[in-house]
């Protein structure tokens, strides 16, 4: 079973770009580009790692972290 790992960017070529790091190593990825599909996607399926950017439209990344750190031990990264 591969781990899953939800990146969380507003810039399409970063999501991009992490997602093809991930995928070649054997990750399966999930992409959300705010707080609001961020959490969608968290509460949709079993995620082992979320990679986070800081300077989010809306909510910002470190806000989300701390509600993250609040409802589960999921690993986190900036």
């Amino acid at each position: 079973m591969a781990y899953t790992v939800l990146v969380v960017d507003d810039e399409a070529v970063i999501r991009a770009r992490l997602k093809g790091y991930f995928e070649k190593e054997g990750y399966r990825v999930i992409e959300a580009l705010d707080g609001e599909q961020m959490w969608y996607e968290f509460n949709r399926q079993q995620i082992d790692l979320v990679m986070l950017d800081i300077n989010l439209p809306g909510v910002d990344g470190l806000s989300l972290t701390r509600e993250l750190r609040s409802r589960s031990d999921v690993a986190l990264s900036w």
